[in-house]
């Protein structure tokens, strides 16, 4: 904060306001946001020469600060790749930023520098749905040659009645995968029903696998890993049909 306090003008962003803001940063440099034409001389802080809408601006102690959008939108700008996809898995998941806030001020940036990426990161996150998630599980399972399943196959326990709709489903082995897309996707209510649903299964004899979207884009080795040992120990009669907790592979 001292560092806002030390350059007129100053507003306190991109790590330094996230953290303010009580947002996990990996970055404990001092960030701020300065008018254009400032040339403040303070060789220890890291500098973002534009000016912010009043609109984004908190007075926060003593101290102005950007919005908690802003500080987001700001921290995917500086921050290495990993670090920024992971930091927009979690502020979307935890509402800090919207995916149309966040298209909006990528849109508004078009043209300056790093716009690239930005666009890239929007893609990136409006990707995440539930079906596309499925189709690279699918994917997935047909170029590593596992056969046996079936998507989107209803799933009834020993009286009938329907449990739910299984992603993919291994019906001899009674494994079902289910798939999670972006969690900001996902409601309460829906977390809820799913795990509702998923005590069902459990109770029917059935193991449930469940899959994120960052699982199926940058762990693709673990979820086919995973599959493969749960079916190996199927047909060799060493998996539990009704495991008293979660599955954890070898």
């Amino acid at each position: 904060m001292a560092a806002a306090l030390a350059v007129p003008g100053g507003v306190l962003a991109g790590p330094s306001a996230a953290r303010v803001h009580g947002i996990p940063v990996d970055d404990s440099r001092p960030w701020i946001a300065v008018p254009a034409a400032m040339r403040p001389r303070d060789a220890g802080v890291h500098i973002l020469r534009e000016r912010v809408s009043p609109y984004d601006i908190q007075l926060i102690g003593d101290v102005l600060v950007t919005s908690r959008p802003r500080a987001v939108f700001d921290c995917l700008r500086v921050l290495p790749e990993p670090r920024a996809l992971d930091l927009l898995d979690r502020a979307l998941q935890q509402r800090w930023i919207t995916l149309d806030d966040l298209t909006g001020r990528v849109r508004a940036f078009t043209g300056r520098h790093g716009i690239a990426r930005l666009v890239a990161f929007v893609a990136w996150a409006g990707a995440g749905t539930r079906s596309v998630a499925e189709r690279l599980a699918v994917g997935l399972l047909r170029d590593n040659n596992i056969a046996g399943w079936s998507a989107n196959a209803p799933i009834h326990d020993v009286d009938g009645e329907l449990i739910g709709i299984g992603d993919l489903v291994f019906e001899a082995e009674r494994i079902v995968i289910e798939l999670d897309g972006r969690a900001f996707h996902a409601s309460s209510d829906r977390f809820e029903r799913d795990r509702y649903r998923q005590n069902r299964l459990i109770a029917a004899g059935w193991t449930v696998l469940r899959f994120t979207w960052r699982d199926l884009t940058r762990r693709p080795a673990y979820v086919i890993a995973t599959i493969r040992q749960l079916l190996e120990d199927r047909s060799s009669g060493t998996g539990s049909r009704s495991p008293a907790k979660d599955f954890v592979p070898r």
